[in-house]
């Protein structure tokens, strides 16, 4: 919650569709790769909008996609 308290909204839309680097059905497993532009409302100042790429691994457990592992970049 604290990490949030400078933010009166954050817009966090998906760019493209997701890129699937590998998936294994039969082991309910996968590797992902998204692009994502964030636009910033802080409540003092101002932030620049940006884009990042995540890249994740899913797995599935229960008939639910979990996110197991998370790495993200940031660019200006």
């Amino acid at each position: 919650r604290t990490a949030f308290s400078n933010y009166r909204s954050l817009k966090f839309a998906l760019e493209g569709s997701p890129e699937f680097l590998d998936v294994d059905p039969g082991r309910g497993i996968a590797r992902v790769k998204a692009k994502f532009a964030l636009t910033p409302e802080v409540k003092v100042g101002s932030q620049s909008p940006y884009k990042r790429e995540d890249t994740f691994n899913l797995e599935l457990r229960n008939g639910v996609w979990l996110i197991r592992d998370w790495t993200g970049r940031i660019f200006k």
